[in-house]
């Protein structure tokens, strides 16, 4: 005769239900509270991930509570997180309760390996450093200003990241006047993000720091056109580094970066749908470096409400630039500089890194690609072009 404690179905069930319902964290808190063995299966998915963002006024209190939560004897959950994100804020009545909370925090989560920081405090870099050297793989940072001496606890931190593999960086800026500072990047990074920094300082620092090390060999970097001052960057990258451009509306200059430096074979073009972006690539392509033989255009797949028939006539009205751009193509072709081109319209939607949230995403559409064929009918009637139908989320690769 069967306990009444006996299981009624085998764990492997009771996994597959759970795992089922991974991305779904309100399912997921109800399953829990089913029995005890949904409980203990449903913790690592609930507890992966902690954002601590939350509405301005609400982040001390999470911050101060999770920290108390994290120092009950009896919680385990902190082992179980491995992806912490949180903005911090500064001038807050409780600003001493906070940092010391934060850096608690911090030293706490021994299984973290992603961490995403917004408006980051340099005073918790060396915390940063010595908590999370060892073990951290992906470091997002957005808005930071450092001046020489955060430079240098910058520095160190990221010295210190032994296994760190993906480093985006955006809204950096250097607070620092007659200085020409040189950022050294973990040797272990294999890919990067810097986006939305207007200072050329920070970009020249990477430059350098890049072109004095071996290392580290980038797979990928992902660049976007708020500055143009990258030849440095671009130097110290190798011929098989994948870039991924996002030049938004198209409506930026990009030209004296593109003439210089950049050496690559394969180039990544991330871009809005909007009919600015087409002119955008009759002047960008010819001036791009004899290296570059394979291009992919990925359009974020949102028309802005438009309906299919609207969208249509919407790239209608870019005629002439469709045909001027299928000449260009033609003859890149032609002079044997250019193999292949290939669209896709890919959600950004699991992007991490690299992922440009200025930008609202709105309904998913994706029209233009059934119109790529008859847009550039010359570059069709030679094999030049690929349209991507399948492909809906976004992937760095060729």
């Amino acid at each position: 005769m069967s306990e009444v404690n006996d299981r009624c179905f085998p764990n492997e069930i009771f996994t597959i239900i759970i795992n089922f319902l991974d991305d779904d964290q309100f399912s997921l808190r109800n399953t829990a509270l089913v029995c005890k063995d949904f409980k203990i299966l449903s913790q690592p998915h609930l507890f992966r991930n902690v954002d601590l963002r939350g509405q301005s006024h609400e982040q001390p209190l999470l911050w101060i509570r999770f920290a108390a939560l994290l120092q009950d004897p009896g919680a385990l959950f902190g082992n179980l997180v491995q992806n912490l994100q949180y903005s911090y804020l500064q001038l807050h009545e409780l600003q001493e309760d906070l940092e010391a909370a934060i850096i608690f925090i911090l030293q706490s989560l021994p299984s973290l390996t992603e961490l995403r920081i917004e408006i980051p405090l340099p005073a918790h870099f060396p915390t940063i450093a010595t908590s999370l050297g060892a073990k951290l793989e992906e470091l997002w940072l957005e808005t930071l200003r450092l001046d020489q001496d955060q430079f240098e606890l910058f520095q160190r931190m990221l010295s210190s990241l032994a296994v760190l593999k993906s480093l985006a960086m955006r809204r950096i800026v250097w607070w620092s006047a007659g200085e020409e500072p040189t950022l050294i990047l973990p040797s272990s990074l294999r890919a990067a993000s810097f986006t939305l920094i207007t200072s050329r300082h920070i970009i020249q620092a990477i430059g350098r720091g890049m072109e004095r090390s071996p290392t580290p060999k980038l797979d990928t970097l992902f660049v976007d056109t708020t500055i143009s001052d990258n030849i440095s960057l671009w130097r110290a990258l190798g011929l098989n580094t994948r870039v991924v451009l996002d030049i938004g509306t198209g409506l930026a200059h990009f030209e004296n970066s593109v003439k210089s430096g950049l050496r690559m074979r394969q180039l990544i073009v991330t871009c809005l749908q909007r009919t600015s972006v087409v002119g955008f690539f009759v002047h960008f392509i010819p001036l791009l470096p004899d290296s570059i033989c394979e291009i992919c255009i990925d359009f974020l797949p949102t028309g802005g409400g438009r309906s299919s028939s609207s969208a249509f006539k919407y790239w209608e009205r870019t005629q002439n630039k469709w045909i001027e751009l299928d000449k260009v193509l033609m003859h890149r072709h032609e002079v044997g500089l250019l193999k292949r081109v290939c669209f896709r319209c890919t959600s950004r939607a699991n992007v991490k890194l690299g992922y440009n949230s200025r930008y609202s995403v709105g309904r998913a559409d994706r029209t233009i690609l059934t119109r790529l064929e008859s847009f550039l009918p010359g570059s069709q009637s030679i094999g030049l072009i690929e349209v991507d139908h399948h492909r809906k989320f976004f992937e760095a690769t060729m």
